[in-house]
């Protein structure tokens, strides 16, 4: 299964991930007992059973920084973002596939809102952003055709009254598109 596109909260961690993260905590744990920071005891610090894949990163990050290990931790929160931006362009590019558009959809909207067509620099949060318009999109056209209007003609007259809508705004990155 490819972690990168697999809905990363879909799992518990794997039995390796709880390993890792178990073996990490204990050494956070002794670090921070031999200069008296740690509270309670390690049965504690050992309570990751529940933990699911989204968490796996952070929580890597967070042991790190806590042992002392701030470059580790760094590159441990740049990971996650990464995955959670590359599950959510794999998801927009799933969307784009089911409502019958192209990328460049998302793209001309990502121009007006966030000033690049480049999507691979948008945040996470701006890529699931982009995925809710094209669903919109998906779901007003299917409207139409229930309506008796024909599948491209309905898409095509979506498409068209949500860019003429976004350019009487002026190309203003408010509302939605």
């Amino acid at each position: 299964m490819n972690l990168a596109t697999a809905h990363p909260r879909a799992a518990l961690l794997t039995k390796r991930q709880r390993v890792t993260l178990a073996t990490l905590a204990r050494r956070c744990f002794v670090v921070l007992a031999k200069y008296g920071n740690a509270d309670g005891d390690f049965h504690a610090w050992r309570r990751i059973t529940e933990a699911q894949h989204r968490h796996y990163l952070p929580l890597y990050a967070h042991f790190s920084c806590l042992m002392g290990r701030p470059g580790v931790a760094a590159k441990k929160v740049l990971q996650a973002e990464t995955a959670s931006r590359a599950y959510a362009l794999a998801k927009l590019s799933r969307e784009c596939q089911a409502a019958r558009v192209t990328l460049a959809y998302p793209r001309a909207i990502a121009r007006k809102k966030y000033r690049t067509g480049d999507l691979e620099a948008l945040t996470g949060q701006q890529l699931w952003r982009l995925t809710y318009c094209v669903r919109r999109l998906a779901k007003k056209a299917a409207a139409m055709q229930r309506g008796g209007i024909k599948g491209g003609d309905a898409l095509a007259a979506v498409i068209g009254a949500t860019l003429a809508k976004a350019q009487m705004r002026g190309g203003r990155a408010r509302g939605k598109i």
